[in-house]
């Protein structure tokens, strides 16, 4: 899905985006087609959308099976509807705090794009060594081993270093050689936030990378850093913003050609 139910704390503007998506693909659905799967008529389906009504737990049910959600993204949608339709305060509260820490455990996890190595001694080879990551990338350019040669030249690597590298990579399944061309055999791979790797890797890719920073010409690369003053629930919604700008950027990189190999980090902590 493109929308993820996640990323919403009101089930009706998830379903309205949801519909518009689903039309912007070409798909023929409607607000009367998801009326007819929950069982109601379109003029009560519109008051539900219009606020005027609610969907009771069993219609809420007939919605997450009829946009094929899984379980976890059910019972989040599920209780976004309980949200709107219990009328004491206090559970509502408790609704509410349960759907932001899901919410947040969403948008810190990148588990919709995680893939697995075959080995726990793969996974670590690979995560713990950010020459490799780059490598990963940085082989699968359009001038090939032209620019890998170049790639390992930048990172300061000797060509016989470069070579057992990416022997490496292949031996991890990750990349395969085709020709004088290496093919990238697990596109888009990341840890999830939860994995104990995690914390290690990115310490290591942002060590790396701030040295890149520190070699590369200042008009090369276009840095960023801001202090403010917020609260928890902006911390939040930058965090869904930030998940929304990479779902834009998979989309530019996809129809870009692979001419170089970029890296994007992006930060936000409190200092208090």
């Amino acid at each position: 899905m493109t929308f993820v139910v996640f990323e919403f704390l009101d089930y009706r503007e998830f379903l309205r985006s949801w519909i518009k998506d689903q039309r912007q693909k070409g798909q023929r659905v409607t607000f009367q087609w998801l009326a007819e799967k929950v069982g109601v008529q379109k003029s009560y389906f519109s008051k539900i959308l219009n606020g005027d009504a609610e969907l009771s737990a069993d219609q809420a049910y007939l919605v997450s099976q009829t946009l094929n959600l899984s379980e976890d993204e059910s019972h989040y949608f599920e209780l976004l509807v309980e949200h709107e339709r219990t009328g004491v305060q206090s559970r509502q509260a408790v609704l509410r705090r349960r759907l932001e820490q899901m919410q947040k455990q969403f948008l810190l996890s990148s588990a919709h794009l995680s893939k697995s190595f075959s080995s726990a001694e793969g996974l670590e080879d690979y995560y713990l060594n950010p020459l490799l990551q780059v490598l990963h990338i940085g082989a699968t350019l359009k001038t090939g081993d032209e620019s890998t040669a170049a790639l390992g030249k930048t990172l300061g690597l000797t060509g016989e270093l470069t070579q057992d590298l990416l022997s490496r990579l292949e031996e991890l399944g990750v990349l395969k050689k085709e020709e004088k061309h290496w093919v990238n055999q697990m596109p888009g791979i990341h840890l999830k936030r939860e994995h104990p790797l995690t914390k290690l890797n990115h310490y290591l890719m942002r060590a790396m990378s701030l040295f890149q920073l520190m070699r590369r010409p200042w008009q090369e690369s276009y840095t960023l850093s801001v202090t403010f003053s917020a609260d928890d629930e902006a911390q939040l919604l930058i965090q869904k913003e930030f998940q929304g700008f990479l779902k834009r950027v998979e989309g530019i990189v996809g129809q870009a050609r692979n001419d170089k190999a970029y890296q994007i980090n992006f930060d936000l902590y409190p200092w208090t």
